[in-house]
Formats: structure tokens, C-alpha cells, sequence
């Protein structure tokens, strides 16, 4: 069976269990493109930064100059965490504490999608935090005082993206970083955002 291929999941569940599943597929997926979205963005900026020269060119042309290009293409093959390492450093002296808590949270977010036990005859993911720092941004991000799997193990939290208030909570942070830290920052530094999203 074909991930992608969300219309198998009906064949192998029944009811609500079923649509929950789906949904989550469905929700899981758009989140974790967003957050590939967010790194893309923080190649994006932190190149042009690091290369002021090459910002009147990217105004003009709407795109990165064949030397630039090259250099993000090579970016393509790093993590998030090395991505965003870089991204902090480029900014150092204009990012705030909570623009780098919101990044922190987008980072937890991909974590809990990419390295999450997934079934298609679950409305839910399990995630198992790396470490307390990861734990506690999810539980204050998704506002629960706790949140385990169905055998009881609190060490796995249950990620269910079919629940409205969790979904909305993950989304909201991805709001975040459009409406706060990037604008700023790009304009901070005089590069045209629009040109990147």
C-alpha cells in the first residue's frame, strides 16, 4: 500500500476510528510540509544575509544568482538543527529569546512527525521526546497537563492531529514564524520576504 494513498486506509478500518486516522494522516502531513516550508525559508534568509551583496540582485530577479543558487542547493542536504544553528548565528545580534523559543517548537514539531510510531488504524501518533526540554515545549505548546500512550507509558506522548485543539496548537505555532520572526527579520535586513514564500 502506497502512503499517499489515503483512500486505502477506509479498507483496512471502520467508523470514526477511520476518519480520525485519515485526518491525522491528512493533518500530520500538511504540518510537517509547513515545517519543511520553515526551513526552506531559514536557508532562504540566512544566505542572503550572510551575502548582502547578492540582495539587490534577488530583489530584482526574484531569485538567487547561479553562485547563490548553488550554495542553497548544498543547504538542501542539511537538518533542521544544523539549519537553524546557522540561522540563529546569521541573526545573532537581531533575534530575540522568543522568536528562538518559536523556532524551538517548529524543530519539536518536525521531530514529533518525522520520527513518530505511525499506524493507519490510528487516529494518532506516539512520540517519544528526546529529552525534558522537548517534553516540556510540547506539553506548553498543546497546553495538556499530560498526555500518554494507551498502555500508559509516560515516556510516549499521543499525538492526535485529528483533535481539533491539538492540530490548531501546532498550526498556530507555525502562524508564528509568518507573522513574527520572519517579517521582521527580512525587513530588518532588507530583503524582500515575498520573494522567498
Amino acid at each position: 500500500m502506497s502512503v499517499t494513498d489515503l483512500t486505502k486506509i477506509e479498507t483496512l478500518v471502520k467508523g470514526t476510528v477511520m476518519i480520525d486516522a485519515k485526518k491525522n494522516f491528512e493533518r500530520s502531513g500538511y504540518l510537517f510540509m509547513s515545517t519543511a516550508w520553515v526551513q526552506s525559508v531559514m536557508v532562504d534568509l540566512t544566505l542572503l544575509k550572510n551575502n548582502p551583496d547578492e540582495i539587490e540582485y534577488f530583489k530584482e530577479n526574484t531569485a538567487f544568482s547561479e553562485q547563490l543558487g548553488k550554495k542553497r542547493k548544498r543547504c538542501w542536504k542539511d537538518d533542521f538543527s544544523f539549519i537553524k544553528k546557522n540561522f540563529f548565528l546569521a541573526f545573532e545580534n537581531i533575534i530575540t529569546e522568543d522568536e528562538k523559543k518559536i523556532f524551538d517548537n517548529v524543530h519539536v514539531l518536525r521531530n514529533i512527525l518525522a520520527h513518530s510510531r505511525v499506524s493507519t488504524g490510528k487516529g494518532y501518533l506516539l512520540h517519544v521526546p528526546r529529552n525534558q526540554k522537548a517534553w516540556d515545549l510540547i506539553l506548553e505548546t498543546v497546553k495538556i497537563e499530560s498526555n500518554s500512550s494507551d498502555d500508559g507509558d509516560s515516556g510516549v506522548i499521543k499525538m492526535d492531529f485529528s483533535n481539533e485543539n491539538i492540530y490548531k496548537s501546532w498550526e498556530n505555532v507555525l502562524g508564528a514564524v509568518y507573522e513574527g520572526p520572519f517579517p521582521r527579520l527580512a525587513e530588518i535586513t532588507n530583503i524582500p520576504l515575498a520573494n522567498i514564500c
